[in-house]
């Protein structure tokens, strides 16, 4: 047996042993701290989770009722028992139904309508600029100077 070896140079490194163990030892503590903080992350993680799926839900407004919710307001459309969802959901602090409806609303706008006529005094002029007012020009109006004031008042509401 031919036993062949060869001798080659030890390089040491530039700082001694002591100082690199000691920056090892440093790292070891910081990245053990962080696996215990990810580890205490994860616990409480689970923790959300097992209620999530086993806790019984109390409150209306959870979002996992969010389904449920949209399937019995059409439940309650289709088979006719709208008031008694209301309630439910009221008591129970789910989401209100939307509905759509129908309502009349008079509107009165103010419009001020410049009128140019021929009189002999104020009185008369005022009087023929009254007659003089037709829905052309006040419309016209409200599009070249825009409208002072709006007010509406509900005249009548009842569903679509």
């Amino acid at each position: 047996m031919n036993d062949t070896t060869t001798e080659q140079e030890m390089i040491l490194p530039a700082a001694p042993v002591s100082e690199r163990r000691a920056a090892y030892a440093g790292e070891m503590d910081r990245v053990r701290a962080e696996l215990a903080a990810a580890r205490e992350q994860i616990a409480r993680h689970e923790q959300t989770i097992h209620a999530l799926r086993y806790e019984q839900i109390t409150d209306g407004t959870d979002p996992r009722l969010a389904t449920f919710w949209e399937r019995a307001g059409e439940v309650a459309d289709e088979e006719n028992f709208c008031d008694e969802y209301d309630r439910l959901a009221e008591q129970m602090g789910g989401p209100r139904r939307t509905r759509d409806w129908d309502v009349e609303v008079d509107v009165t706008v103010t419009v001020r309508v410049l009128v140019t006529v021929s009189a002999t005094d104020e009185d008369d002029a005022a009087e023929i600029a009254a007659e003089e007012v037709d829905l052309e020009r006040v419309i016209d109006a409200a599009r070249d100077n825009g409208y002072e004031q709006w007010e509406t008042d509900v005249y009548s509401t009842h569903r679509a």
